[in-house]
């Protein structure tokens, strides 16, 4: 199992190049969202990119069966986050989670569980944020973790 909750590092995600960046919060004192850890995306502040969206690329994770599960939580406040997908890169890109209702959830953490196929190798991670440029908010990743096996409640997939 291999899990983060932004406590210690980034955990190697990286922010896709030209679009707006997510940052790590870090803040023992002054947990945000009740956590001490997080990526964390401003809405708030001024965005000079042409896109109108956020992603974060995770590391490749090794395939060594065929199942696995991700577990994701995430947060939303303001009105700027539009949607929220979770994509699986191996052989190609594959949608495996939308949330296209962000602000019927706003202002408490959402936990997914994602069933994951691994047939097609070593997969990455997508974390993709589309959102309204005129408008404030706040969006946070609070957790990750990725485990060989099948989840206890797994999504449905709304790609």
């Amino acid at each position: 199992m291999w899990e983060c909750n932004f406590e210690i590092d980034a955990c190697h995600f990286r922010n896709q190049h030209n679009l707006a960046p997510f940052n790590r919060y870090f803040n023992n004192r002054n947990p945000l969202f009740g956590r001490k850890g997080l990526l964390l995306l401003n809405l708030n502040s001024r965005r000079v990119q042409k896109f109108p969206g956020s992603r974060l690329i995770s590391h490749y994770f090794p395939s060594r069966y065929r199942e696995a599960c991700l577990f994701i939580s995430y947060y939303a406040t303001g009105y700027g986050a539009q949607n929220f997908y979770v994509i699986q890169q191996d052989k190609e890109n594959k949608c495996i989670f939308a949330d296209r209702r962000l602000q019927q959830k706003l202002n408490r953490w959402n936990e997914i569980e994602i069933q994951l196929d691994l047939r097609d190798g070593d997969p990455r991670f997508f974390l993709e944020i589309h959102y309204n440029k005129n408008i404030a908010g706040l969006f946070a990743i609070g957790r990750f973790s990725f485990g060989h096996g099948v989840c206890r409640q797994p999504q449905p997939n709304q790609c």
